[in-house]
């Protein structure tokens, strides 16, 4: 049954027939009766034959992973892209760190958490947030397709900064030139599109980094990271 959402302020309409992704989705639904943004219907079928390739994975986990690739190929034609990260609100703004898997991203985000201990500090999305220029300013939106742990928020909040996360035995961070943080930030988003949305994506970026500041953070597992993120980023805004 087709179902109605709001994600990332864009009307979803989804066909999904699967508890993994609909129990996700449930903090998404709307009663918003203006017209689909965007429309995700795969049928049975389709997903049958996707499968076929990743014979590894669940009929569910492939719904899961098909209608967020058609959702994030579709947000390119609102200015909104995906980004592989791990995104925290903290008093108002997000902060989003990205990394490989298993590198520590989540730890990172989860030492926010712990760190500040307060209402104004908490997760948007711990996998896939998408970013949307809206009114010309950069957002950072919660969506279902959150990783499973499912941490996600309902809300868009105004960007901050954006941290690439590498392992290390000591705290460091530093603002990085555009050109690394282009080739840090193409490793974590949706990259097979057409000539067309690769351009969108590619126009995207480069406002995005005229924009907001970008960093790189050796860290380890200690909660003192996130004082160092969070302390360096505001003072050097």
């Amino acid at each position: 049954m087709m179902e109605k959402y709001k994600i990332a302020n864009l009307r979803v309409d989804m066909n999904i027939h699967f508890d993994l992704l609909k129990n996700q989705a449930k903090k998404y639904l709307t009663n918003d009766d203006n017209i689909a943004d965007i429309t995700i219907d795969k049928p049975i079928d389709f997903l049958l034959n996707a499968q076929k390739k990743y014979t590894n994975f669940t009929l569910q986990e492939i719904e899961y992973m098909c209608y967020g690739a058609a959702f994030y190929n579709n947000i390119l034609n609102y200015d909104g892209f995906m980004l592989h990260s791990s995104a925290v609100c903290k008093d108002n703004y997000a902060y989003l760190f990205s990394a490989n898997s298993g590198v520590g991203k989540s730890t990172h985000a989860q030492n926010w958490l712990k760190y500040f201990n307060d209402d104004s500090t908490y997760i948007i999305n711990d996998d896939k947030p998408a970013i949307r220029k809206i009114d010309g300013k950069f957002y950072c939106c919660g969506t279902p397709f959150s990783g499973k742990v499912d941490l996600s928020k309902n809300e868009c909040i105004l960007i901050k900064a954006i941290v690439f996360i590498k392992r290390g035995e000591e705290n460091s961070i530093c603002k990085i030139t555009t050109k690394k943080a282009f080739e840090l930030l193409y490793q974590q988003t949706i990259t097979t599109l057409a000539i067309n949305k690769m351009d969108t994506l590619l126009a995207l970026i480069d406002e995005l980094f005229n924009t907001i500041p970008v960093y790189e953070l050796t860290c380890n597992k200690d909660i003192s990271s996130a004082k160092i993120a969070y302390d360096f980023i505001n003072s050097n805004e």
